[in-house]
């Protein structure tokens, strides 16, 4: 059998109704919703399912949601793969990192679900003290974009590939940014549906990620693959500080290193 790597989707790539048509085909999938209905205690899936965009968008339902999903699409290949689905690797752009965390065994889903939620809880603590945006440069020179994010007092968030960079910071900004950024050589500039200012320098930052001093997961579980990551973190033995911290200022350059436990 062929080599078989995944790679799960970040924040943003939500839409209402995500999962509804596969847990009306594949049992195995409705059960991780209904599962992750009972952990949290309250119904994720009605708002994955039926919206509104806004309130799937906001981070403490965006993130658990996108978790979910991406566990519930892996469910359905191995079934359909009747057992012989063999993963080599998994990887994940930021809350995707999670989500590869849980396809590769490091933690159970009931750890994944607590984690992923409590993290999109900080975040939206944290957003609530201020009014962020991102925007992605599309078909955009590295050095532009930065030049870009100097003048108009953002930050360079995500480099994820030499033509699709994001920009990050103050939504007044964050809009300025983007409108002039064809007079930068940018070809598109558009902004994400993203409740947060992920990787920015704004006040909230350092108050979100003190939260995160404290891990909630005791113990971390051999992988069954190979977790790569964007940028270089290790995990002790109680899954927590560098690996978890992602709502801080770091950039993330998405190019793959190897994880270890």
């Amino acid at each position: 059998m062929k080599k078989a790597a995944l790679l799960f989707a970040g924040q943003g790539a939500q839409v209402v109704g995500m999962g509804k048509d596969l847990s009306d085909e594949f049992p195995v999938a409705a059960d991780l919703f209904r599962q992750a209905d009972e952990i949290l205690g309250r119904k994720l899936s009605e708002i994955a399912w039926n919206g509104p965009i806004e309130e799937l968008t906001k981070t403490s339902n965006c993130q658990p949601a996108l978790f979910v999903h991406g566990l519930a699409c892996l469910s359905i290949l191995r079934e359909l793969a009747g057992g012989e689905f063999l993963i080599n690797g998994a990887a994940g752009l930021s809350l995707g990192e999670l989500t590869a965390h849980a396809a590769a065994g490091t933690f159970d889903f009931e750890n994944g679900v607590q984690l992923v939620q409590k993290r999109g809880s900080f975040m939206d603590e944290a957003c609530a003290a201020t009014t962020g945006g991102m925007a992605a440069m599309i078909g955009a020179d590295e050095n532009a974009v930065r030049q870009l994010a100097d003048e108009e007092d953002v930050d360079v968030a995500n480099i994820n590939s030499p033509g699709q960079i994001v920009i990050s910071g103050e939504l007044a900004k964050v809009e300025a940014a983007v409108a002039v950024a064809k007079e930068h050589g940018i070809r598109r500039a558009t902004m994400l549906n993203h409740g947060t200012a992920c990787r920015a320098r704004l006040r909230f930052i350092p108050r979100a990620r003190s939260r995160w001093r404290t891990g909630w997961i005791t113990q971390a579980h051999p992988q069954r693959c190979g977790c790569y990551f964007s940028e270089r973190c290790r995990i002790g033995p109680r899954l927590r500080r560098t690996a978890f911290q992602r709502v801080g200022r770091s950039t993330i350059t998405f190019r793959h290193r190897n994880f270890r436990t």
